[in-house]
């Protein structure tokens, strides 16, 4: 039972792939992302999702083989939980970012990318 429920919730609470597939799903929108970002190209969008995507994957991936592997409820949930903080630390990355605590330039771009709007226009 111990199992099921760490996978249940690994899988509940990994948003990186579910992102990554909002992402390709809304598609490269050339002339918003030149205003918002003009050394944008489609290569690097493509780049940034995949990557979101396979590191949401391997953590799943990481969790999955330790929570089969634990023999004991108590080894699992460490495990567990030590794998749900490392693949929260970027969101408390940009979080200390923002906040200011890693620099005044970390809290300029942090404040600008969660500040920034784009229109996502489906062509189907």
């Amino acid at each position: 039972i111990g199992q099921f429920l760490a996978l249940f919730i690994a899988v509940a609470t990994q948003d990186d792939i579910v992102t990554a597939l909002n992402l390709a799903d809304e598609g490269y929108d050339s002339t918003m992302m030149q205003r918002a970002h003009p050394a944008a190209t489609q290569r690097k969008w493509l780049i940034g999702i995949t990557t979101l995507f396979l590191t949401g994957a391997l953590g799943l991936a990481v969790t999955f083989c330790l929570v089969v592997t634990a023999s004991e409820v108590v080894e699992l949930m460490l495990n567990f939980t030590a794998i749900e903080f490392v693949s929260l630390l970027d969101n408390v990355a940009f979080i200390l970012g923002k906040t200011g605590l890693l620099g005044l330039a970390s809290k300029t771009k942090a404040r600008e990318i969660e500040e920034k709007e784009y229109r996502v226009s489906k062509n189907r």
